[in-house]
């Protein structure tokens, strides 16, 4: 029998783009962008856990309205919401949060955007295969 490989997803949707605001919840074709890579990763069973990292109350209630039995919201912090923070040290955070508070320790941890939309389960997979 194979030890169990724990495998976090964690998606950063930061609300304060400066570029579109509020873009990870913009419509694209009437459905909320950040709707089409969480419905992606919920479809992989190989995910244990999918984790959307914000400091945006609407980003919060919009992943919570669609998806509150499969996703958790973690607050991010305001030093991590900046535009010059890179994406790996609020994954990194995540990742860190989720042991100290509940001793999950991931094997591999996903870093996914929600401005990829069109992110196949299968292409995940293949990710995880590789990985």
């Amino acid at each position: 029998m194979k030890n169990k490989i724990n495998i976090l997803a964690v998606v950063a949707a930061r609300g304060g783009s400066k570029g579109i605001p509020k873009k990870n919840i913009k419509k694209l074709n009437k459905v909320p962008l950040i709707q089409y890579i969480l419905k992606s990763l919920n479809k992989v069973k190989m995910i244990d856990r999918i984790i959307v990292s914000t400091e945006d109350k609407k980003i919060k209630k919009t992943v919570a309205d669609l998806y509150f039995k499969t996703v958790e919201v973690h607050n991010r912090p305001k030093s991590l919401s900046g535009d010059k923070v890179p994406l790996t040290s609020v994954v990194k955070f995540v990742a860190n949060e989720v042991y100290k508070k509940e001793n999950y320790k991931p094997h591999i941890v996903l870093q996914i955007a929600p401005t990829c939309p069109f992110i196949k389960p299968e292409t995940i997979i293949k990710m995880i295969k590789i990985l």
